[in-house]
Parts: structure tokens; sequence; C-alpha cells
């Protein structure tokens, strides 16, 4: 077991860590302006509405998973969602915000989100994964999205998009793929991401060709970047830090998928029993075997498409008994055989 000081921190579900003044009180105004009644938005969720509104009042994240489920539930999610996100960035979030706005570049803004998400994205963490050609922007859940992830995840990609875009000057040629099926209007989703949006993928992504990562863009003030990032850098608290529960244990078993490949071998490095963890993943509305599945098929992904590794390999690497058990696995987490996938995504 890990000594305790050396065991990374978490918040839980029910943790009051998050501002409710900036992404949760535009979401509610949003809402409001589509007739949608207060009263249910808010409904099971402890909060009045003046709670919303207060600078310096705090959510947890189950709060505002009800919240976001709240507003689906009451009428055009993809809309509203993809409108929602559209707003977030670089949104009203202090020096971070002033941060993306005067980024001088993609990889600028892209490397602000990352170092900075607890105060831009709580609800989700972006990876940034490059090869020679392309650079992958992804998403896993942070702290307890649960249901809520396809609402949270089409509203993170419209913002990174339309923020990159109105930075850059010009509409950045993003590729888009979303874990959640294909719904049976697609038309709100083609007008936000256009006709590169791909669904049941296994993963949330988009995919930028890497030369877009260094164009200059215009506009930007090095003086106003640098004074941001010195500000940023003071208010980045101990609880900013931490991670979520189901972050935390995507990211020990995504670095070390050898040694914590069980439930029993994450819960002694956590420092619990595997009973408190499966019932703290629970409080997020996660499960291991789910984590677990998307580690083992971004790996896949990561040694197919990154590292040009075969099926054997890859079969290898993950301990499978052997390649027919490997393409069951990788088709259970995509409906797609490996050879399939491959055609269907194009990811080459």
């Amino acid at each position: 077991m890990s000594n305790k000081a050396d065991r990374p921190e978490f918040y839980t579900a029910e943790e009051q860590v998050l501002p409710a003044h900036h992404q949760a009180a535009l979401l509610v105004e949003l809402a409001l302006t589509r007739n949608m009644r207060e009263d249910r938005l808010l409904k099971h969720t402890g909060l009045f509405p003046s709670d919303i509104r207060k600078a310096n009042h705090k959510l947890s994240a189950a709060t505002f998973r009800r919240l976001i489920l709240n507003v689906a539930s009451q009428g055009d999610g993809s809309e509203l969602n993809l409108l929602w996100g559209s707003q977030l960035f670089p949104g009203h979030y202090g020096p971070q915000s002033t941060l993306l706005a005067h980024s001088g570049n993609l990889m600028e803004f892209l490397q602000t989100l990352i170092r900075f998400r607890f105060h831009l994205c709580p609800f989700m963490t972006p990876h940034l994964v490059r090869d020679e050609r392309w650079s992958y922007l992804y998403w896993t859940d942070a702290g307890g999205a649960g249901r809520a992830r396809p609402f949270l995840v089409a509203a993170l990609i419209s913002g990174v998009r339309s923020a990159t875009n109105w930075l850059a000057g010009e509409t950045l040629p993003w590729q888009v793929c979303l874990k959640q099926p294909k719904p049976v209007d697609t038309s709100d989703y083609l007008v936000a991401f256009g006709e590169s949006v791909r669904f049941e993928a296994g993963i949330d992504l988009m995919r930028i060709e890497s030369h877009w990562l260094f164009k200059p863009w215009d506009g930007t003030s090095e003086m106003v970047r640098a004074s941001a990032l010195a500000e940023s850098e003071q208010v980045l608290g101990k609880a900013d830090r931490r991670h979520g529960l189901p972050e935390l244990v995507y990211r020990v078993m995504r670095r070390h998928p050898d040694v914590f490949g069980s439930l029993d071998a994450i819960s002694e490095y956590l420092g619990m029993s595997s009973a408190t963890l499966k019932r703290r993943l629970k409080e997020c509305d996660a499960t291991y075997q789910a984590i677990h599945d998307e580690v083992r098929l971004h790996l896949s992904l990561y040694q197919f498409y990154i590292k040009g590794w075969s099926q054997e390999d890859v079969a290898s690497y993950l301990n499978c008994s052997d390649d027919a058990n490997f393409r069951r696995m990788f088709k259970r987490w995509t409906g797609l055989t490996p050879t399939e996938y491959r055609k269907h995504f194009q990811f080459q």
C-alpha cells in the first residue's frame, strides 16, 4: 500500500468545489430564455435561485450533474448544450479567461485549457496527444459527469471550436468524434461541428492537423498574457490541484496499466477498500469497469494510430489471451472490430 503522504488527493462527488457563478449560472440563464421553469431546473439540486448568482457559492459535482440532467430533460438538449458551449470560452473566469483570449496560437490555447481546466472545464478533463501529422484533443470524466457526459462533451467541443475559430480569425478544420449514439436528428451537430462529426466512436475527441497548432493569431498581447499567467498561477490553490475520483482512477490506470489492472490494486493504492472505492465511484455516477474499459480502449487507439502497432502487439500489451479475445473486447467497446473501426473512422 502507498504511504498516506504520497497518495494523490481527490474531491468527492458531494464536496462543494465548483464555482456556481460560471458555467452553471450561464446554463440556467440560457435555459430560462427557453421558457424552462426555474423550479424544475433546480429540482433535487438543493439549490435556491440566489445560490446560482452568488459570486462565492460552490457546487458539488453531483449537484452540477443533477442540474445538467434537469436542463436536458426539459427541452431540445442538443441545441441548448451546443449554444451553452459556444459561450463558455474565453468566458468570465478571471485571469484564466484572459489567458485564453490572448493565446498567440492554438497550442497556447489548448495548453491553457489543460493547465487550468479546474477553472475552465471542471467537469471534464482535456488531454492532448500528437503524432507527426495529427493532434488529438480527447476528453475524460473529471469528477462525476456520468449520465450528463454527452451533454457536457458536446458543449465543451462546441466551446473549443467556437473560441478557436474566433481567435484564429478563420474556421479551423477540426474533426469531431463522439462516444454517444447517433441521434435521430443530427442537424444541430452538423451546424455546430460541420460534416466531419462522427458518432459511436467509443471516444470523445477532436482532431486537427498539427501544423495548425503554431500558426500565429493576431490581436494578442504578450504583456497582458504574461500578467494573466502570473495571476493564474497565484490563484491555483491546493484544491485546484486535486482530481475528481474518476479522473484519478483513469490517470493511475492509464500510466500504469500493468500494475493497476484490478480493482483491488487501485483500491490499495488509494488507501481504501474495494467496496469503498466502488461506493465512491457510484456517487460519481461512474463504475470501475467503465473506467477500466475506457483506459484499455484509449491505450488501444494510441498504440494503433500513434505508435503504429499491429493488432497482435496491442493484444499482447493489454495481456489479452489471444487476438480473438482482443477483437471481441474491442467490438464490445466500440461496436466494431479493430479493422472495421480503422476503415470507418479513417484515422490515418
